[in-house]
């Protein structure tokens, strides 16, 4: 992450979201009062933190059925942060909205909305680069990220997006079209390459099942 001497935001006292925060090194659960639901998410804070720096943050968004938790075991990120020096944020979604596991991309009070909010409480407690803020997602959440980036291009450095849903899909196809080609093929060598992809293909399935599993 890069760092810059512009654009930084001053540091403030921290918000009531933030009492019993985190110390260097940790994650600890935090709650934001936005829209009149408790919105909780995870905070990690880099090894090392100085309020005389300013360090980047990531905001990391779970899939659909999933949680800040789980999104936070699943990319490991929070060695990373401590590693190079950097914020994770791992919000849940909305608990009143859908299935209480999912995004709300769009609307009054959206997650798009709700992320704004908690950009604002994290800046407001803690010494953050605003010229390195990034958004990243899982599956649903990373059209969740796609839609924050959309919306507010101004106030982030980069996003990521891991679609695990379209590498089930193109699996699956691939699947589907050696079958055909084993069942129809007099060709054996054909025979022998649709055999090769159907091995590949049950591979990347169960890495996507075992994912979501996680």
């Amino acid at each position: 992450f890069g760092r810059s001497v512009f654009g930084f935001f001053t540091p403030g006292p921290p918000s009531s979201s933030e009492q019993g925060s985190p110390t260097p090194g940790t994650t600890a659960p935090l709650s934001l009062r936005f829209a009149g639901v408790d919105r909780t998410y995870l905070l990690h804070v880099p090894g090392g933190y100085d309020r005389s720096k300013r360090y980047p943050l990531m905001i990391s968004y779970h899939g659909n059925g999933g949680t800040g938790e789980g999104q936070e075991r699943k990319t490991g990120f929070d060695s990373v942060a401590d590693l190079n020096g950097f914020f994770v944020a791992y919000p849940d979604s909305n608990p009143n909205y859908g299935n209480g596991k999912e995004w709300q991309f769009s609307g009054t009070n959206s997650d798009v909305d709700f992320t704004n909010a908690l950009l604002e409480a994290i800046r407001s407690a803690y010494s953050i680069d605003a010229t390195s803020i990034y958004v990243s997602g899982f599956s649903e959440g990373g059209g969740m990220a796609q839609a924050f980036a959309c919306a507010s291009a101004e106030k982030i450095a980069g996003m990521a997006n891991y679609l695990l849903v379209i590498v089930g899909f193109m699996a699956l196809m691939a699947i589907v079209v050696a079958g055909v080609l084993l069942i129809l093929s007099v060709d054996e060598s054909l025979k022998d390459k649709a055999k090769n992809i159907v091995k590949t293909s049950i591979v990347a399935l169960i890495v996507v099942l075992v994912s979501y599993a996680l």
